[in-house]
């Protein structure tokens, strides 16, 4: 049995680290550094479609390019107001 840190919120943020791949876990090792991410350069197109969305929603927008066809879209909002306003116009 493996011993628990004497702080339970320390090891539940260890496992939630875990379990989203910021850490990885080698079973000879224990708990290792984090894991490199691989991110792609982004491209002028790329960044064209950021600016096209920053200004048609009105929000920080960011696409992160991940190997060759993965990414993530990030829309960032302020306030609640924000938050209605980007709804209403996914909802179109």
């Amino acid at each position: 049995m493996s011993a628990k840190p004497a702080w339970p919120c320390a090891w539940v943020r260890l496992q939630n680290r875990l379990a989203d791949g910021v850490l990885h876990r080698e079973p000879w090792r224990g708990v290792t550094a984090p894991v490199a991410k691989t991110v792609t350069e982004k491209t002028a197109h790329v960044s064209g479609i950021e600016d096209e969305l920053r200004q048609k929603l009105g929000l920080k927008v960011e696409i992160r390019v991940r190997g060759k066809d993965r990414g993530q879209l990030v829309l960032a909002f302020e306030s609640n107001d924000d938050f209605e306003r980007l709804l209403e116009s996914l909802r179109k």
